[in-house]
């Protein structure tokens, strides 16, 4: 009992967010009108897959995924593989990509992303040189 407790307020948001917008997606595409539609069954269907439009949107879609997916994973790999070697400034590499695919970053009101790396940096080594003109100067100490 206590485990439906804790699994119901996920259960409630996939019941509202999704499992019925899907099931009223699947009754709308079987009518002829949102509103007051009478049952065509699968005629909207057919009407779709007769459609050249559709057919060469669903052609250039597969055509983009054959190709897009493979050479993501070849480049991604081979990315990995050259920042596993010992390069010079591969954490700052990393350190980069990551603040990229980073959607969100929670700071305080005064603390902003240069102060986040700049604290990452000289955790890496690095010591940055503030001038009074605003620039900073970047230096590793090895």
């Amino acid at each position: 009992m206590s485990a439906l407790f804790f699994l119901a307020p996920s259960l409630i948001g996939f019941l509202l967010f999704f499992f019925v917008p899907f099931v009223g997606g699947l009754y709308y595409s079987f009518v002829d009108s949102p509103v007051g539609g009478s049952f065509v069954g699968l005629a909207n269907y057919i009407d779709l897959l007769g459609n050249a439009v559709f057919l060469k949107v669903g052609y250039n879609t597969m055509v983009f995924t054959a190709m897009a997916v493979p050479l993501n994973i070849l480049f991604s790999l081979g990315f990995a593989l050259l920042l596993n070697r010992g390069i010079y400034g591969r954490n700052l590499i990393r350190m980069g990509l990551i603040l990229m695919r980073s959607n969100i970053l929670v700071v305080d009101d005064e603390q902003s992303i240069a102060d986040l790396i700049e604290v990452y940096l000289e955790n890496e080594g690095f010591i940055i040189y503030k001038f009074y003109n605003g620039q900073d100067a970047l230096r590793c100490v090895e």
